[in-house]
C-alpha cells in the first residue's frame, strides 16, 4: 500500500536518488537540480533552456528557500540536460515507492 508522505519530504526522497555524474566538475547537488526541474515543470517551463530560464528568473526566491548563498550559481540549460539524461528511472522508483510497485 502507498503511503502517504508530508510534502517537504520530497527534498528528502530526491537525495536518495543516485547521483550518475562524476564528481569532478559538480556544482549542484543532484537533488537540487532534480528539485528546481520538478519546479520548473510545474510551473510551466517545458524544456531545458525554459527551466534555466525559470531559476533565473526566480533565482533570489529560489535561494532563500533553499538556504543558498546568494552567489549560488544558478544550473545551466546543459546542466538540466546533462542531469535529465543520465538519471536512472530505476532511482526514482526506489527512492519513491521503495522499489516496489
Amino acid at each position: 500500500m502507498f503511503e502517504y508522505q508530508q510534502p517537504m519530504a520530497l527534498i528528502e526522497q530526491l537525495k536518495q536518488i543516485p547521483d550518475h555524474r562524476h564528481c569532478r566538475g559538480q556544482r549542484h547537488p543532484l537533488w537540487m537540480v532534480l528539485w528546481l526541474s520538478l519546479l520548473g515543470f510545474l510551473c510551466g517551463y517545458r524544456g531545458y533552456r525554459p527551466l534555466a530560464d525559470f531559476v533565473q528568473q526566480h533565482g533570489p526566491t529560489l535561494r532563500a528557500f533553499l538556504d543558498l548563498p546568494q552567489y549560488q550559481p544558478m544550473p545551466s540549460y546543459s546542466t538540466f540536460h546533462r542531469t535529465a539524461l543520465g538519471v536512472d528511472p530505476q532511482g526514482w522508483v526506489e527512492a519513491f515507492l521503495g522499489g516496489g510497485l
